[in-house]
This record gives C-alpha cells, sequence and structure tokens, in this order.
C-alpha cells in the first residue's frame, strides 16, 4: 500500500516495505509530471523503524519537506 501526495504537477509516493532483519524503511518516489516528459526519482531511507505506522509517518514528512521545496 502506498499513500499519495500531490503538490502542483509533482506526486509523492510513500511506499513502506518490510526489512529482513525486523522492522520497516519507507520509499519516497518523486514523478514530476511537468513537461513532455515525465520523470521518475527514489529516495530510499537508510534508517529502520519499529513499526509500520512509523514509517509511514515519517516518509510523508519527509514528502511534505521535498513538496515544500518545489512549491516555491
Amino acid at each position: 500500500m502506498a499513500r499519495l501526495i500531490k503538490v502542483g504537477n509533482h506526486e509523492y509516493h510513500v511506499v513502506v516495505h518490510p526489512l529482513l532483519t525486523g522492522g520497516f524503511a519507507f520509499t519516497v518516489v518523486d514523478i514530476d509530471l511537468t513537461g513532455p516528459k515525465v520523470t521518475e526519482a527514489r529516495h530510499d531511507s537508510a534508517i529502520r523503524f519499529p513499526s509500520e505506522e512509523d514509517a509511514y509517518s515519517r516518509g510523508s514528512a519527509y514528502a511534505r519537506r521535498r513538496a515544500r521545496l518545489f512549491s516555491r
């Protein structure tokens, strides 16, 4: 399951995945819909979170910070 944050021409998909060593990590996929060519950038967390909800909340916070950079 992924959470979607849309700001202007950018979409941020927050995806949480379990780790083999236990815990969870998040990946934020930044999709830029500006112009004729769609670009995609992935940002993987290097931090292990104890619960899935913790990973979603931190991933969403990361995506909101990235969105603020592009909305200025």
